[in-house]
């Protein structure tokens, strides 16, 4: 799970700031967020396993989690983006050529990758005792 999110920030930052893919490949940004979206999604049943609620049998609740935690993670990570062009005076929400679009696209995405996630687990629950994610989760314990 390390060299995933390892992986991510080399994709999301270096790749897309560094390497300039953000401005030179139209749908880089959107497949960050996704990607975000998806990652935030598997924490999010890692922190349900930490609080014990993992193999709950409210999986409604459960869902809810996993959208609401991921979500929240993008809106955070909106707020970071916005105090970098408010304060450092940069234009990272691409403020000046979307105004709002480019916010929204990412938080879309990200809500995305959480439903794609959210899927998963409440067909891997219902189909077998063992799944992707179940593993995923147990390994990182």
């Amino acid at each position: 799970m390390q060299l995933v999110y390892i992986l991510f920030i080399i994709l999301a930052q270096f790749l897309g700031s560094v390497v300039n893919l953000y401005n030179s490949v139209w749908w880089y940004d959107l497949f960050a967020h996704f990607l975000a979206g998806v990652l935030t999604s598997v924490f999010a049943l890692v922190v349900m396993d930490w609080f014990g609620v993992y193999k709950d049998k409210n999986k409604a609740f459960n869902v809810l989690f996993i959208i609401s935690f991921s979500l929240m993670i993008a809106s955070l990570w909106e707020f970071v983006e916005f105090g970098a062009d408010t304060f450092l005076k940069m234009d990272v929400q691409h403020n000046l050529d979307t105004g709002v679009n480019d916010t929204m696209e990412d938080m879309l995405i990200a809500f995305f990758g959480s439903i794609i996630i959210s899927v998963s687990y409440l067909i891997e629950n219902k189909v077998s005792k063992s799944g992707f994610l179940k593993k995923v989760v147990e390994n990182i314990k």
